[in-house]
């Protein structure tokens, strides 16, 4: 890449299966990269496994990334009835459009000698393997058909025998190449094998489609997970059989689980839907996802949007692998919503059915915001807020020995009697004026505040948990109140 090319990135995703955070985190680190250079971010779908394509697999890629705010500058975008538009002078995006190009490039290799036809069966592939797994010699193509002659190989065409294309890869040697995040990297070719280009049924494999489309698109950087790392050595072959240059390359760490295994959904979601269903912010994941593998040359954990792209680079990448800490994400999913907007987050829980609709449609004024204020700056997730509205909405049930925790029952039932006596004649209903009586009432008992305020909050809320108890009664009007405290009495008389 010359000083004055333009940064071309590109994330290239199979429709396979759901977006997995690990291919999130591909994503955004292109997108990054991409923003801070002021170069361009390509999406493109490699569809060419047509056994392994799942219907609807591209659309839920293009929603997840769009939902995270990772808007491609060109490929295949989403649009509001379910169809797909591509858009961008190197089109087309999806992989499957493009097949003429990977024949074409196979013939070229074909005529140079640096390809060639592969006659073996499935059979005699199986049991090559087998006997190379009982030699306990790594498993690979053995070269049969590489060194089939012209009449050999036009004789087998012509009788009908499918056959697949492979490479001629160096059989010696070593494969040497810079990796920006791991600096030099050496292959020996003598564990390599010659891998298939092109399938029986005419579809490329990922080794030739990658190299073409990144070619022919303009991508000047790779940046894709560490398990790409053994194909490079066939790539750089590529790349060299056509007279190209190759682009930069940037390989990624694996992601972890706790255990410091590879991130499997074994151990739980991995899918980028999953968290977001849970109730995990957009971005708050970004945020999340941004600090697996990289880290700012400070302490600083939350960014914004312009931050992340201002100071994010593939120099402060680490090799090793990252903690997938589903406990920080959390706590950075608390810190979220802790200073995202009331209103904002009341659209967005409506919207994404984070609240019943029973409730939703009652959802409204300065009350509810108040306090919906309150209670998402008590939990961690989303996924926690209908349960935790509900006696917004809707007396609760109580637990009698959950109300009696901090005294006794008698001395509970006179302490809910006396507040509501208090409460019911009281002529100015807001916060300050509720907190005055009950602090008066306290001050003439002999009860301490805990086992006044205690009994009141779990009348209101059913809950060991929640808001503070003159938050509450600010918020709720009398009636309500005075409701709660009797159906309390009333539940401690039937224990």
């Amino acid at each position: 890449m010359t000083t004055t090319e333009r940064v071309r990135v590109r994330f290239a995703p199979s429709p396979t299966g759901m977006l997995h955070v690990g291919g999130l985190r591909t994503a955004l680190y292109n997108y990054l990269f991409a923003k801070q250079r002021q170069g361009d971010f390509i999406l493109r779908i490699e569809d060419t496994d047509q056994a392994r394509k799942v219907e609807g697999a591209t659309q839920h890629i293009l929603s997840m990334l769009s939902v995270c705010g990772i808007e491609p500058d060109e490929g295949p975008s989403l649009q509001r009835d379910g169809t797909i538009e591509e858009f961008g002078p190197y089109g087309p995006y999806i992989q499957s459009k493009r097949t003429s190009l990977y024949r074409e490039a196979t013939d070229r290799l074909l005529k140079a000698g640096q390809a060639y036809h592969c006659f073996c069966t499935s059979e005699r592939l199986d049991e090559l393997r087998t006997i190379q797994e009982k030699k306990k010699i790594p498993t690979r193509y053995d070269g049969l058909c590489r060194a089939l002659d012209a009449q050999e190989v036009e004789k087998r065409l012509s009788s009908g025998q499918k056959s697949v294309i492979r490479i001629k890869m160096p059989q010696k040697g070593t494969c040497t190449f810079q990796d920006i995040i791991r600096g030099e990297v050496t292959f020996s070719y003598h564990v390599l094998q010659d891998q298939v280009l092109l399938k029986s049924d005419g579809f490329p494999t990922y080794h030739l489609a990658n190299v073409i489309d990144d070619h022919e698109m303009k991508i000047t950087h790779i940046i894709r997970g560490e398990e790409w790392l053994p194909s490079v050595p066939i790539h750089l072959a590529l790349y060299e059989a056509f007279d190209w240059t190759p682009p930069a390359l940037a390989h990624l760490p694996m992601l972890l689980d706790e255990k410091r295994a590879k991130l499997s959904k074994r151990m739980g979601s991995v899918g980028v839907h999953e968290f977001l269903k849970d109730g995990i912010l957009p971005e708050a994941l970004i945020n999340f996802i941004l600090l697996l593998g990289w880290n700012s040359k400070n302490e600083k954990e939350i960014f914004s949007r312009d931050e992340m792209i201002q100071q994010f680079s593939l120099e402060h990448v680490h090799p090793s692998g990252a903690v997938f800490d589903r406990k920080k994400l959390a706590w950075m999913n608390k810190k979220y919503l802790e200073s995202t907007p009331v209103k904002q987050i009341d659209t967005y829980a409506k919207s994404k059915g984070f609240i019943d609709s029973s409730f939703a449609a009652k959802a409204h004024g300065d009350a509810w915001e108040q306090f919906l204020q309150l209670v998402k700056d008590r939990i961690e997730s989303l996924g926690e807020l209908n349960a935790s509205v509900a006696y917004f909405f809707q007396d609760p049930e109580i637990d009698s020995k959950m109300i009696i925790k901090k005294s006794d029952e008698k001395k509970v039932a006179r302490t809910l009697t006396g507040i509501s006596t208090v409460l019911e004649v009281l002529p100015t209903w807001n916060e300050q004026a509720i907190k005055q009586s009950i602090e008066d009432w306290i001050t003439g008992s002999s009860l301490s505040r805990g086992e006044v305020l205690w009994p009141i909050r779990v009348a209101l809320t059913g809950k060991s948990f929640s808001p503070g108890t003159y938050e509450l009664l600010g918020l709720f009007n009398k009636e309500t109140v005075l409701r709660r405290l009797q159906r309390a009495m009333e539940c401690l008389q039937k224990a």
